[in-house]
């Protein structure tokens, strides 16, 4: 048996359990259960979120901004420019 210990947000924590509990589950139970799910089936068991219009555009914007460099010979010229 092993002991995890986590630094959790006070809110985050009662939140948490006040979920569970109205499901039957503990903190435990459910950390449990989680990462059972993990271990048999080598993977997340939920998919991660798709981000939403705000955050590509973001993403989109950062790359557009973003120089190219065709060798590293070119790179370390702009790295020795200042950039």
């Amino acid at each position: 048996m092993t002991t995890i210990h986590l630094d959790l947000d006070d809110t985050l924590l009662w939140r948490a359990d006040t979920v569970l509990s109205q499901q039957g589950l503990s903190i435990p139970e459910a950390v449990g259960q989680w990462l059972t799910l993990i271990a048999t089936g080598d993977a997340l068991p939920m998919e991660p979120g798709q981000p939403n219009q705000t955050t590509i555009d973001a993403m989109e914007e950062c790359d557009e901004d973003l120089p190219s460099f065709g060798c590293v010979d070119t790179l370390m010229a702009y790295l020795h420019e200042g950039h």
